[in-house]
């Protein structure tokens, strides 16, 4: 629901973050601890982790965030059941867009979130602490000049395609799009990136999904033009800290 709760944290949310259920990231929390201590980073509310994990989630900055309505809760939810994605999954991608801030993530935890990545930002270096804090901010450039434009387009083109019953032939030409336009955002990486390493960036789309989703069920919520505020290109920035330090 749109209210002032909302407002607050679309101002001061530096993040969502995620966390696989098996995964124990604890100096890379610590890490955003102390980095956004007077800020927000957001949880998904399904989120299931480890009890030190959660022993650090349930202090600031970590806050759990809801549905900006309740057409979002039900497209998660039908994403979810229908595609076979983990819904804690399809909830950060939807939550990450709807409060246009990026997705940060683990090395572990990052590999669950790669089947919906339309491109990988590699680096073969040791990232310093002041580039991780330069990056984390321009992945949130990235989601935030893009914002409209994607969310609007993804939402009219799915919207005709569903009421035409043509999703899937729709679905590619839009991915294909998105993708054209997150190569030309990559750019903004040129201080880390190499043709090899390890991923550091991850532009994760929920629309992948969309191709085992019906297209009768998923128009009935559609109408809702909330719903468009899910339909971001969603930077994922892969922390790395060294735990000697």
């Amino acid at each position: 629901m749109i209210n002032p709760r909302f407002i607050s944290i679309l101002k001061n949310i530096k993040g969502v973050v995620y966390v696989a259920p098996e995964d124990n990231p604890l100096e890379g929390l610590k890490w955003l601890s102390r980095r956004f201590r007077y800020r927000f980073i957001g949880k998904p509310p399904s989120i299931q982790v480890l009890p030190e994990v959660n022993s650090i989630f349930s202090k600031k900055p970590f806050i759990e965030l809801y549905y900006p309505s309740k057409a979002i809760e039900e497209i998660v939810e039908l994403i979810s059941r229908q595609s076979k994605i983990d819904k804690v999954i399809v909830e950060a991608l939807a939550l990450a867009s709807a409060y246009v801030t990026p997705l940060i993530t683990f090395p572990k935890s990052a590999k669950k979130l790669e089947q919906l990545a339309t491109l990988k930002v590699l680096s073969n270096r040791k990232i310093p602490e002041v580039e991780i804090k330069r990056h984390l901010r321009i992945a949130g450039y990235t989601i935030l000049d893009f914002h409209e434009k994607t969310t609007t387009e993804a939402y009219s083109a799915i919207l005709k395609a569903c009421e035409e019953a043509n999703l899937k032939e729709k679905f590619i030409e839009l991915l294909s799009n998105r993708k054209k336009l997150a190569n030309r955002d990559a750019k903004r990486y040129w201080r880390v990136v190499s043709n090899e390493g390890d991923p550091m960036l991850l532009y994760l789309d929920l629309i992948k999904c969309l191709k085992d989703v019906s297209e009768k069920e998923l128009l009935k919520i559609m109408h809702d033009e909330s719903v468009s505020l899910i339909f971001g290109i969603i930077p994922c920035f892969i922390l790395r800290i060294n735990s000697s330090k």
